[in-house]
């Protein structure tokens, strides 16, 4: 899944977050030590080596998967603007 993003201006990238169903189950912080975090998340498993600051590669998909992805991206304080998009997977078993 792809979450493409630009900031402009001064300001520089505080975190970029992906949520299923209203879960966050990935985070990217670029200054933090531990820069990438994932959360269990029912349906979600990633494939931790090809998720990044800008795509998450999910795996082994499965009907818990489907539901509505989110992506939010958020600038540095002191503003921390947040700009979101959605939009829904849906897994089908033959």
């Amino acid at each position: 899944m792809q979450c493409n993003w630009e900031i402009h201006g001064n300001k520089s990238l505080y975190s970029v977050k992906w949520y299923k169903d209203g879960h966050e189950f990935f985070r990217y912080v670029p200054n933090n030590p531990q820069s990438i975090q994932t959360f269990p998340q029912l349906g979600v498993k990633l494939q931790n080596l090809l998720s990044r600051a800008n795509s998450i590669r999910l795996m082994d998909l499965t009907l818990a998967s489907a539901g509505l992805y989110k992506c939010e991206v958020s600038t540095d304080g002191p503003a921390f603007a947040t700009s979101f998009m959605t939009g829904n997977l849906y897994v089908v078993c033959e």
